[in-house]
């Protein structure tokens, strides 16, 4: 059955039909801008259990693409689909993809390698119980007497292998699932004559995931080619930032920074404007010069890892800078113009609101005029306050709060029982927000004086505390286990000045007054703050 309306086609296929139709034509395409292909096992378990009850499952979605976009499909080797087809249209699946490419793998029993390096899934222990009348994975694959593979109802040779060996009753259930498979009705709606642009609309409009496309999914889709794919080399290249341990950047930090070489601005719109052959050509420079922002931002500034960053744009900056600097590596007036304007923008909230726009400007009047050995002034004013700072709390996202967290990082911060200085690993780094550590008037201390959880993390109660240390701390009260620690640690004046805890005799630790201690602190901060815009 078929029904057109003015370039719209809806179709009604059997599952079957259109499995084999995707497996040996090869006209059934994924485009590059969808994301993962193809679901976990046990997820599509459930899609095959709610096919095999006759529930909805969903329309399918194609777009008959024109002869110029014949060629935006994204390679999936591992799916195993015949080539492109020389002489008929090619159809990409704008929605009902994942669907439609975990009912093959487990139909056709793919092996599929895990993006995160895990083990392989291997779609052919999706089984079908035959007593039961239930899908599951199993982790041995079938046993041919009461579980068979969900491949052996979409292959008769499959099927002729185990059928005879069942008995009635089960080659009764056999044949059931077999028909309720084969026959379930699916509904395809195909569009044509319609370009690129209006393709992507239509994928925001009936995605049924909820998924709506990003900046950074239309600036793939819009740059890519057969021999670039800009999603997989930013891939790579957040492998090796988290190898360093700093952790990976948004996509958009790095589209961002492609724009600003490419076309001076980085608004949507001009992300949108670049072109394969331009990315291409510049990005082994632009992927160098964000790494090297990353060095210098984690080794000069504080930013240990990316969750410290105030704003991410700041990278896409940083990057721009070092990908266009002749011999990528900064003068000493640069490292203070750089360290100025980080830290000035971050406490003046710079990129809070307008962001790209405020960055293209940026762009244009600081770092073009470094780049050419200038000097250019950094007049951003202070926007923050000391009750500011008393008022953030660490489970919140604010650019303030990393800014600080980076100025701890950087102050080398040192153990309160030896003086030592703390590694600033990731491991430590990572869990700054966790609920039970960190704090320096301890949760269930605070807990039991009346606090609720918003004021036991409060940013002034946050310190870089390695683990062993938080344990032995667990919930004395403050001033119990610093007694303990200045009578054992002969620099325990400097330990406490390294982390700006106020430790004088008038300090709200001594007398557990958590309220005092709060603004004590932020006081200290505060002053750490002034001294680092004004430098």
């Amino acid at each position: 059955m078929e029904t057109n309306v003015s370039g719209i086609q809806i179709t009604h296929r059997k599952l079957s039909d259109l499995l084999h139709e995707f497996k040996s034509k090869g006209v059934i395409r994924i485009p590059p801008f969808q994301r993962e292909y193809v679901w976990e096992q046990q997820k599509v378990a459930v899609l095959f259990d709610s096919i095999y009850h006759q529930f909805p499952i969903g329309s399918f979605f194609f777009w008959a693409v024109p002869e110029e976009y014949r060629n935006l499909v994204k390679e999936l080797p591992e799916l195993k689909l015949p080539p492109l087809p020389p002489n008929e249209k090619i159809k990409l699946v704008l929605d009902g993809q994942q669907r439609l490419t975990s009912l093959y793998c487990a139909a056709f029993g793919i092996q599929t390698s895990r993006k995160d390096g895990g083990k392989v899934r291997d779609y052919r222990k999706i089984c079908f119980n035959l007593d039961t009348g239930e899908f599951a994975v199993a982790p041995r694959g079938e046993n041919k007497e009461t579980t068979v593979s969900v491949a052996r109802f979409f292959d008769k040779n499959l099927e002729y292998e185990v059928y005879d060996a069942l008995t009635p009753e089960r080659r009764r259930a056999f044949q059931q699932c077999s028909k309720l498979l084969d026959g379930y009705p699916i509904s395809v709606v195909e569009v044509t004559d319609v370009d690129l642009e209006d393709a992507i609309k239509i994928f925001e409009r009936i995605n049924q995931g909820g998924k709506k496309l990003t900046l950074f999914d239309l600036v793939v889709a819009s740059t890519w080619s057969a021999d670039f794919d800009l999603r997989d080399e930013i891939e790579k290249l957040n492998k090796s930032f988290e190898k360093s341990g700093f952790g990976a950047v948004d996509e958009d930090v790095v589209t961002q920074a492609l724009a600003l070489v490419i076309r001076g601005q980085c608004t949507h719109a001009f992300q949108l404007q670049m072109t394969s052959g331009e990315i291409r050509a510049c990005w082994e420079e632009v992927s160098d010069g964000l790494k090297l922002a990353v060095d210098h931002l984690s080794k000069n500034l504080g930013v240990k890892i990316y969750d410290f960053m105030p704003y991410p744009i700041m990278i896409s900056l940083l990057g721009y800078l070092f990908t266009k600097l002749d011999g990528r590596s900064l003068s000493p007036t640069q490292i203070e113009v750089v360290k100025t304007w980080f830290w000035k923008a971050s406490f003046a909230q710079r990129y809070g609101s307008s962001t790209l726009t405020t960055a293209g400007q940026d762009k244009t009047d600081i770092l073009d005029p470094l780049i050419k050995g200038e000097t250019p002034e950094i007049e951003y004013p202070l926007t923050i306050s000391i009750k500011d700072i008393t008022a953030i709390r660490m489970h919140r996202k604010s650019a303030v709060k990393n800014a600080v967290l980076c100025l701890l990082a950087l102050a080398e911060p040192r153990h309160f029982n030896n003086g030592s200085i703390v590694t600033l690993d990731r491991t430590l780094c990572s869990d700054y927000n966790h609920p039970e550590k960190h704090h320096i008037f301890p949760r269930a201390f605070l807990e039991r004086e009346g606090a609720n959880n918003s004021e036991v993390n409060a940013l002034p109660n946050f310190a870089f505390i390695p683990g062993e240390l938080n344990r032995e701390i667990t919930d004395k009260e403050p001033k119990a286990y610093m007694a303990e620690y200045r009578k054992a640690n002969r620099a325990f004046d400097a330990a406490m000045k390294s982390h700006l805890i106020p430790a004088g005799d008038d300090s709200g630790i001594w007398g557990n007054d958590y309220e005092k201690f709060l603004k004590q602190r932020a006081e200290l901060i505060y002053e750490r703050v002034k001294d680092a815009v004004a430098a």
